[in-house]
């Protein structure tokens, strides 16, 4: 994977030399669909389609660098997209962590590490929203490295609750029961309100998934509380 800050240098380069030629040069070629665990430096030059869900995309001035993850495995590439090719897509709002996408471009190398530049309108494309599906507790907890910053939805029974910290902090575990207990925490600098959940209550919450230094745990963090409700498991 390129490294953030040879990401970010290569960034720069692209756009003082300008993407017409890239452009012309990428309508030419034949195009071959891998996974990225499969990408090597025997295809550098090579058009690219790849799928994979984000797990960090940076805006820049006139582009965005992405973190892509491939879908249960640990492999990640690096990713610069041209501002018109965000510009295309449907949904460019959704262009963020826990996203799963298909995209296309041509593989580069930039001291040592590999990249690919997409900047051909319509080469990218949202193949599901980051909070579209419910992401299994147990799932996450067994590898929460792998979702580390991704936007995401859980949902399960609430077994603790602790309303007395600056943060709005409970538990929930799996539908039905289990070994895995999820911390969940309403950012602090947002009013819960009259919020009042209790044991055994269903509920849904959205927010970012992160490890909490401060506690030694992972956790979802959100900005609003939870949906208590009765829970259909096929929604």
């Amino acid at each position: 994977m390129l490294d953030k800050k040879k990401l970010m240098t290569l960034a720069v380069i692209i756009s003082l030399a300008g993407t017409a030629s890239l452009y012309l040069y990428t309508a030419s070629r034949d195009t071959v669909r891998v996974n990225i665990s499969e990408i090597d430096h025997r295809l550098i030059g090579t058009k690219l389609e790849i799928e994979g869900v984000i797990s960090e995309a940076r805006r820049l001035q006139s582009a965005y660098l992405i973190s892509l993850l491939e879908e249960g495995g640990e492999d990640s590439l690096g990713v610069f997209v041209e501002d018109q090719v965000i510009d295309s897509i449907d949904e460019p709002t959704e262009i963020i962590a826990g996203a799963r996408i298909k995209i296309t471009g041509i593989l580069e190398e930039y001291e040592g590490d590999l990249s690919l530049l997409v900047s051909v309108p319509g080469e990218m494309m949202i193949i599901e929203r980051a909070y579209t599906s419910f992401i299994d507790i147990s799932n996450l907890l067994e590898n929460p490295e792998w979702y580390s910053g991704m936007e995401l939805k859980v949902r399960g029974n609430v077994v603790t609750v602790d309303p007395s910290s600056g943060d709005y902090y409970f538990e929930i575990e799996s539908l039905g029961g289990g070994y895995h207990r999820l911390g969940c925490e309403v950012d602090g600098s947002n009013s819960v309100g009259d919020l009042r959940i209790m044991n055994g209550d269903p509920v849904v919450f959205k927010g970012t998934f992160l490890y909490d230094n401060s506690t030694g745990r992972w956790l979802v963090r959100g900005p609003e509380p939870p949906d208590v409700k009765t829970l259909d498991l096929d929604q």
